[in-house]
């Protein structure tokens, strides 16, 4: 499929949007999924327990709070979300 963002908003005037804050670090110029969220603050066990999950092509959004004192998603996370869709 190839959606555009302005005609999905077009077409769902009900749904939200995130603010236009992230940066690529996976190549990938698109990417679409359901949606998953955490909100966590400087500890990413529960990130751990999510994506120790089937995702199923499931998109995690990570709200870390703003910190910059601690990595919430290194290489060995970002693999396992890789192995598990």
């Amino acid at each position: 499929m190839d959606w555009r963002t302005t005609d999905l908003s077009d077409a769902h005037p009900e749904a939200e949007t995130l603010p236009m804050v992230f940066r690529s670090f996976g190549g990938k110029t698109r990417f679409q999924g359901r949606v998953r969220t955490l909100k966590v603050f400087q500890d990413n066990a529960l990130v751990r327990r999510v994506l120790e999950e089937e995702g199923g092509g499931q998109v995690l959004v990570v709200d870390g709070g703003g910190s910059l004192k601690t990595a919430l998603l290194g290489g060995n996370l970002a693999r396992l979300a890789w192995e598990r869709g």
